[in-house]
């Protein structure tokens, strides 16, 4: 009881010095709170931005150009899966052309006559 009644028996100079020490006290934690809250809501941003920044490329890929990718890479080896073949077929004409007889004589080159 003692500390409480020194509250009352202060000189005015004490009290308002203890009023204005209390009320710098309420506003500066009124400031903290406020740099916590800030900070804690900068960080929420910065994980959302962060997020975006490298989920957005990823679902696009995912969403449009995978797609387009595999229609391309299934195109490729159609592609050489039938230059395969045409050179298959190629050889085998040529097999089947070295069977005529004469063809040999058809293909070499003419030698010019001599005089």
């Amino acid at each position: 009881m003692r500390g409480y009644a020194k509250i009352f028996t202060m000189q005015p100079t004490d009290r308002e010095l203890l009023e204005q020490t209390y009320k710098i006290e309420r506003e500066n934690n009124k400031m903290l709170k406020g740099l916590r809250r800030n900070a804690f809501l900068g960080g929420i941003f910065r994980l959302v931005w962060y997020a975006l920044l490298f989920g957005l490329p990823l679902w696009a890929y995912v969403t449009y150009l995978q797609p387009v990718v595999n229609s391309m890479m299934n195109t490729a080896h159609q592609v050489q899966g039938t230059s395969a073949q045409v050179q298959l077929q190629l050889q085998e004409l040529q097999g089947a052309l070295q069977k005529i007889p004469g063809y040999s004589y058809l293909t070499q080159p003419k030698q010019p006559a001599t005089q």
